[in-house]
């Protein structure tokens, strides 16, 4: 009696199936380690900008005003010593992190720092994916215009009240509008449309 031989394997579309499926699992994967990996870099972020706001402001408490900006464009730089061993920059890009101060070459008594977050979900992120410290003295409603691509007034806001330009001001910016950084208002409190509204203007 003769022996049957078996000549069955695995059909090409078995073949692709099996082979579709190894792949989503790889991205799956590789996906997974690339979240792990953007987390990690956030919680980087979130502790340089925290560990630089505390050498600020001791800074500030012993100079009674904030340092240069210039000082930030140097990664790994002295310019925070003693209250900083080096500064630190992103530590994906390896670029310098972003601050904003009332003046780059005075002595400043606000700022700003801000990082770009590599995720989009996390909760500290303050706005337009990014994790924002600052001055004591830029409060909620400032740090959300500066936010959404507003910048500080140095010299306080003003507004046209009963067609004069008024400082209305000096740290918050108030809820009304239209607001000026400078003090003459651009030269358009004679102008229809420029009196503030609502009336009275507050922070």
């Amino acid at each position: 009696m003769s022996k049957i031989k078996s000549t069955e394997g695995f059909t090409l579309i078995e073949i692709l199936i099996v082979t579709t499926i190894l792949a989503i699992l790889g991205i799956a994967l590789l996906l997974g380690q690339q979240a792990q990996i953007r987390k990690g870099y956030d919680a980087v972020r979130k502790s340089d900008l925290e560990n630089i706001r505390i050498a600020l402001e001791h800074y500030f408490s012993d100079k009674g005003c904030y340092p240069l900006q210039a000082i930030f464009n140097v990664c790994g730089g002295p310019g925070l010593q003693p209250y900083l061993a080096a500064i630190p920059c992103d530590p994906e890009t390896k670029q310098p992190y972003t601050i904003k101060l009332e003046s780059a070459t005075t002595c400043s008594q606000k700022y700003y720092l801000y990082a770009n977050a590599g995720t989009s979900t996390d909760p500290d992120i303050t706005c337009n994916a990014k994790y924002y410290v600052r001055s004591p003295n830029v409060s909620d409603s400032e740090l959300y215009s500066i936010c959404m691509g507003e910048s500080i007034c140095k010299n306080g806001y003003h507004a046209c009240i009963l067609g004069a330009c008024q400082l209305v001001s000096i740290a918050e910016k108030p809820a009304c509008a239209p607001i000026f950084c400078e003090s003459n208002c651009q030269n358009s409190c004679d102008l229809p449309g420029f009196e503030v509204d609502p009336q009275p203007c507050t922070p």
